[in-house]
């Protein structure tokens, strides 16, 4: 039983860092991060539960101590007393009423995550991580690449257009791409903090936890430039 939670927390997170990059919904008035959003409180609600599940059957309070404990609580302290004194306390718990982003839900939220992310995820688990964002990634990249040359997949998977071009979009996605993250700049800051990931696992390609990547050094540097290209292609015009 204890494996089961265990193995329920790793694949919510490896869910988390794949799915979330590329969630959209046409369907929603914002088709981008509201999605996102609802995908991340939907993904730390079952971490929760299969969190406090594993303690239950371990019978012990699973949670490690990190340097960062204390800013995360002074910051979320701060974050309540706000709310508290809003002007206008719904905004300030569910954040931009379009997006769900910003308020003190999301806050909770990510700092939920980062404390059941270290204290239950092992260095092996970590490296499964990276490959789920790489995957992520790179998808986004192809995606953003087509659209540089007037083939969107997302005009292809909205049924009301189902159409491999851009007209679907009223802004410009062939100079200033952005895929599965509705905005430019959100795509070129997402690829600038991933290419570095590239590096170092093309770099670490042997690990002695009991996989061996050498075999994966030429995907890591194939990632690697479509993920540069599509970064260029945010400035190419």
């Amino acid at each position: 039983m204890l494996r089961i939670f265990d193995k329920g927390i790793k694949s919510s997170f490896y869910l988390l860092f794949l799915i979330v990059p590329l969630i959209l919904f046409s369907k929603t008035s914002e088709i981008f991060e509201f999605n996102k959003m609802v995908f991340v409180y939907a993904i730390s609600s079952i971490i929760l539960f299969f969190w406090f599940g594993k303690m239950i059957v371990d019978k012990r309070f699973i949670f490690r101590r990190t340097i960062l404990d204390l800013p995360l609580i002074i910051f979320l302290g701060s974050q309540v007393i706000s709310t508290l004194l809003s002007i206008d306390v719904r905004t300030s718990i569910f954040g931009y009423y379009s997006r769900f982003n910003g308020g003190l839900l999301s806050s909770i939220s990510y700092i939920f995550l980062y404390w059941a992310y270290v204290s239950n995820m092992d260095r092996l688990s970590t490296l499964k991580t990276f490959y789920m964002i790489l995957v992520s990634s790179v998808i986004a990249s192809v995606w953003g690449i087509f659209e540089h040359f007037g083939h969107s997949f997302s005009c292809f998977i909205f049924p009301e257009f189902r159409k491999f071009d851009v007209s679907c979009w009223v802004q410009d996605v062939k100079n200033r791409v952005y895929a599965s993250f509705g905005q430019p700049n959100w795509l070129g800051a997402w690829l600038v903090a991933i290419i570095p990931l590239t590096w170092s696992l093309t770099l670490n390609s042997s690990i002695k936890e009991g996989i061996n990547f050498s075999g994966y050094r030429f995907k890591n540097i194939l990632a690697y430039n479509l993920l540069f290209i599509t970064y260029y292609l945010q400035f190419s015009s």
